[in-house]
């Protein structure tokens, strides 16, 4: 009984700090792989993410790392991991996320909180879910806050 007790602890402390890890990171879908990415010294990949921090108005947080994730193949772009100093610039980059909407040039990026596997297939069915209900009743504004769907009254 006392081996499995200090394997449950062992497990439990491990999934708080990747908990903690992750809620330093962004992931940011949608961003062009280049070419010279791949070589020593230049990073483009830098001067991206400096431009889509000044689109959103978050040029002065301190961007601790960034890679790409996933295996490379021509018929993907591959996500960027992009980790922060803390929880609350990634809380400012995600509230200023909208505002890439506005650009021709990142408008179809998006950010989103770096999130385990469970979490991602539980997210995906809430979208899938908001899918369902915005095509039933179109009326209304849906959205997903702490993990639910919500919704509100169109603005005309």
């Amino acid at each position: 009984v006392k081996m499995s007790t200090q394997k449950s602890v062992k497990e439990a402390i491990k999934a708080v700090n990747e908990e903690e890890e992750r809620s330093r990171n962004i992931i940011i879908y949608g961003v062009k792989e280049e070419e010279e990415e791949d070589e020593e010294g230049a990073n483009p990949l830098h001067e991206q993410i400096t431009m889509i921090s000044k689109q959103i108005e978050c040029s002065d947080i301190y961007v601790r790392n960034m890679d790409r994730i996933g295996k490379k193949t021509p018929e993907k772009v591959r996500p960027i991991k992009v980790q922060l100093e803390t929880s609350l610039d990634v809380a400012s980059f995600l509230s200023n996320a909208h505002k890439l909407k506005t650009s021709e040039a990142y408008k179809m990026v998006y950010l989103a909180p770096d999130r385990t596997a469970e979490q991602r297939v539980a997210h995906n069915k809430l979208v899938k879910r908001m899918k369902e209900l915005i095509k039933e009743d179109g009326s209304k504004h849906y959205f997903i806050r702490n993990d639910k769907i919500e919704s509100t009254d169109k603005r005309i």
